[in-house]
This record gives structure tokens, sequence and C-alpha cells, in this order.
């Protein structure tokens, strides 16, 4: 045994050299408790935000559970986490601010603050249908307009600016995962917002899918897409209200948040219904004011003006457009409805002008989803070609009624002796009255 003078004289190597001959073992750290999470923490995302949206909309009944079934399987897809108060992470990317997702959250309808109306609800904006190539819908983000927003729109269209404080878009599936003869795929189902709402639309899956923050999943899943509701993150915080078109001469991205966009390809055949779109939302309006009867403003129209080019194998060769709200789809012979559109009553002009007389006008037929009428003058259809004055000045025009029963209506327009020396036309769409007969 060593002096402890000596000992403590030694090096730290000798000291464990002179512990080992003596048998003696270092003392070891003790060892660390592994931190359990609280009970709280460890429920499943699923069932989190299904609590959470489930009290926030208790007027829906329903949209907890699914909403919390469909966050419940993406958890285990890869879903971090859902945090406090309108902050939530997903697949690693993290949207600031969405107030959609706050606990314990289970307002009235409408809230009254600092001369704001705030208004919270969720509604169903239409179906969504089957495709084999690409197609989408694309929806703006703006309370004043009612394809987005067919309940909201009616109120906030009297108020002059909007704040989005929270907001998420949910495809809630109504398919199955059955396959039939020799399909393979079931397609896909493709969500995605962009936040420049002047931006071009998608115009392939390709390009929708690698835009970030969106989403893809096959038609029998159900999916939510959450917009990011932070004014940080957008260069505007407050937005005006639009009732229609954006005003001539003003920038869109005054207007509106930004664009949605919801896809379908790869399907079995197309205009399948495939599920039904629904928007949760927590939105601000400011300034109230009177509408100045401009409620007209949200009819669907559509008015493009026909290049001289017309003729019986091109009907409707387009020169330029003077408004279009309804993404009509014009052929040189079909017209095509959108597939939101499942039902109403809508007038076609179509109107052609040349230098010498017309002596018979186009017929409209009605080819899917459609059925001519009510009636007008007497008839499904009016139409009338005439030789008017010295100049021997010719035209004709067409007049038809059409009653939309299904997705993609088409209608189309044949025969018909055309004047030479056109000089132009107008094919006019437009809603009247469902009443209208």
């Amino acid at each position: 045994m060593l002096p402890k003078a000596q000992y403590m004289a030694l090096s730290a190597a000798q000291k464990r050299a002179v512990k080992a001959k003596l048998g003696m073992v270092p003392r070891r750290a003790p060892a660390k408790r592994a931190r359990v999470a609280p009970r709280r923490a460890q429920a499943t995302l699923g069932s989190r935000a299904g609590r959470y949206l489930g009290s926030l909309v208790p007027y829906a009944p329903g949209i907890g559970a699914e909403v919390g079934s469909c966050l419940g399987d993406a958890a285990h897809k890869g879903i971090a986490s859902v945090f406090g108060q309108g902050d939530y992470a997903i697949a690693n990317f993290r949207v600031k601010d969405n107030t959609l997702l706050s606990p314990g959250n289970t307002p009235p309808q409408f809230t009254s603050g600092d001369r704001t109306t705030r208004v919270r609800h969720r509604e169903y904006i239409g179906d969504v249908f089957s495709s084999v190539s690409f197609n989408q819908s694309v929806y703006y983000i703006n309370p004043g307009l009612g394809s987005t927003f067919p309940w909201l729109s009616s109120i906030a269209g009297n108020f002059e600016c909007y704040r989005l404080r929270g907001m998420l878009f949910e495809y809630k599936s109504m398919s199955t995962n059955s396959l039939s003869g020799s399909a393979t795929s079931l397609g896909t189902v493709m969500m995605a917002t962009q936040y420049n709402s002047a931006s071009s639309n998608f115009v392939s899956k390709q390009q929708l899918e690698n835009y970030e923050y969106s989403q893809s999943c096959k038609p029998a899943e159900s999916m939510l897409h959450y917009i990011e509701c932070n004014p940080r993150e957008t260069p505007v915080s407050e937005l005006y209200v639009r009732i229609g078109t954006t005003p001539a001469g003003q920038d869109s991205r005054l207007y509106d948040w930004g664009q949605f966009s919801i896809a379908t390809q790869g399907m079995g055949s197309n205009n399948q219904n495939q599920g039904e779109l629904w928007c949760t939302y927590d939105i601000e309006l400011f300034k109230p004011k009177l509408t100045q009867g401009q409620y007209g403003y949200e009819i669907n129209t559509f008015h493009t003006a026909l290049a001289t080019t017309a003729s019986a194998t091109n009907y409707f060769p387009p020169a330029f457009t003077y408004f279009n709200n309804m993404a009509m789809v014009v052929g040189a012979s079909t017209l095509t409805f959108p597939q939101a559109i499942v039902t109403g009553v809508y007038r076609l002009t179509y109107y052609i002008s040349g230098a010498s007389g017309a002596t018979s006008t186009p017929t409209f037929t009605a080819t899917s989803n459609c059925a001519l009428g009510p009636g007008v003058f007497h008839g499904t259809q009016s139409s009338s070609a005439a030789t008017l004055g010295p100049q021997n000045t010719g035209y004709f025009v067409l007049i038809g009624y059409v009653t939309i029963n299904g997705p993609a209506a088409v209608v189309t327009i044949s025969g018909g002796t055309f004047p030479s020396g056109i000089s132009g036309g107008d094919l006019i769409i437009e809603q009247v009255n469902g009443l209208f007969a």
C-alpha cells in the first residue's frame, strides 16, 4: 500500500494501474432514465387532429372522426406532428399559421371583433370526378366567390376586405379500392395551392406534384390540404373581396389569397364521381358595405369573339375572349361544360356576320349529360338567317337553351350555310333562371 502522499503525486495513468492491481473497479456514472413523453403526447396524430377539428365544427357531424382517420393513417406514413395554436408540421415542412388546429376550440359561426366580423364554417363545394388524362379544377381563394365559397360568398360580398385566419380543403373519398376488367391502377387525386394568384394553371401531373406542399392519394383515400395563413409568409395580410372577375386594371394578387387546384389522372374512365370537395375556414371580414346591386356578377357566363375563319368545319375559332368565369372547353364543333356544373339552365347564342346571304343556320344537339330546352319561341331553339340592305349583308344567329343534368355536359353544333366574306361573330353562353320555361 502506497502512502497517500506518494499516491497523490502519481499521474492519472499510474493511479489507474495501482487501482487495477488492487482489483478496484472505477465507479460508473448512474444510468440515465429514459424520458417518457406525457400520455397526451403519446396519442396518435389522427386522434388528436380528429379531436381538434371535431370540436372546431360541432355543427358538421363526423368531420372530426373523418379527419382523424385520414390524418391517423398519414401519421404512419411520415407526418411528423401537429402543434398547438395554429402551427403544424407535415412531412418535414412547416406551415406557420392556421387556426383550424387549435385545441379545444368550439367557436360559434359568427364572432364580432374590433370592427370585424369573423366567420368559421365548413361547406361543401362540389364533387370530384374521374379522368383518364390530367384534368383539374381551379378554385380562387376569395370569400366573395361563389364557386369556392357557395355559402360564405353571399355574406362576404357585403364587405370590402378580408383576412384569412385558417383554412383547409378536404377531399372526402366516396370511392372504393376495387378494380374492374383489366385495369391495374385506381389513378391519382392531387391537390396544390399557388399563393401567387396570377400564376398560370398547372398543365400536367408532373408540374402539380412538384409544386411545394402538393399532395396526392388514390381515389379511395381521403386527404386534407392546409392553406398557409401566416401574414408573414404572404406579401399582403389583408386583401379585397371580389364577387366577380378582378376589376379591370387591378392586380388579382391584391384580391385572391391564392389559387387551389384539385386534379385527377390515370383512372379507368371519365366523369365518374370519386368523392366530395369540402372547405373549412376561419375568415375575418372588414369594412361592411352595400353590394350596389352586383349580385349578377357571379352568374356563369362565357363570351368570346369569333375569328373570320369560322366555317362548317370549325364553328368556333376564337379571336379573343370578352368574359369567362365558367371554364368552358370549346372545340371545333363542341361545347363542353365544366365537370363542376352538374345542373342549371343555359342560353347559347351563336352569331355569324358576313358579306353575302346565309341561306340556313346550324343546329344544336344535346350530346352528353344535358337536354335541349326549355322551349324558346315555341321550340327548343330558334334561328334566323337574313339578307339585309342594298349591300346584301348576310348573317345568321342561333339561340338555344340547354338543361344540364350531369358533369362535363356536351353540346354539338352542326349544319348551316355560312356567308362569304365573314367579318366576325360571337359565342355567348350564360346561365339563366332555373325556373325559366
